[in-house]
């Protein structure tokens, strides 16, 4: 399945979104070890779910940033955001057959996380 790409307006300072979105990637060990404040952070996980292998990423955006992720051209994207970027796919055993039961998988496994790391984060 094509990668689905989601921008969710932040509206809190971006100081404070970046501190909730570090609480719920990583820890307090990790900024420790790191040291210094953070500018800019993403992450990148790569997992097995079902009949495909996931890779979701995602990050604070700063203002003006999202049209680099887009097609498309957005009010918002003028606005600090988070990017959320979820690739399902499956490279083996796979017939032309198969294609629309794992469409409709992928759609089902892809809203419950997308929803889940923006209650998350608090946006």
């Amino acid at each position: 399945m094509p990668g689905q790409r989601y921008f969710f307006l932040v509206r809190k300072p971006s100081i404070k979104f970046n501190s909730d979105f570090y609480r719920v990637f990583y820890t307090d060990k990790t900024r420790e070890l790191i040291g210094g404040t953070e500018k800019d952070v993403q992450f990148i996980i790569e997992s097995k779910e079902e009949n495909f292998d996931l890779r979701i990423s995602g990050g604070p955006i700063h203002k003006g940033e999202a049209q680099r992720y887009f097609s498309f051209d957005s009010k918002h994207f003028e606005h600090a955001g988070f990017f959320l970027d979820l690739d399902f796919y499956r490279t083996n055993d796979l017939t032309h057959a198969d294609v629309p039961t794992l469409l409709r998988t992928a759609v089902e496994l892809t809203w419950p996380k997308v929803e889940g790391v923006a209650a998350a984060i608090g946006v």
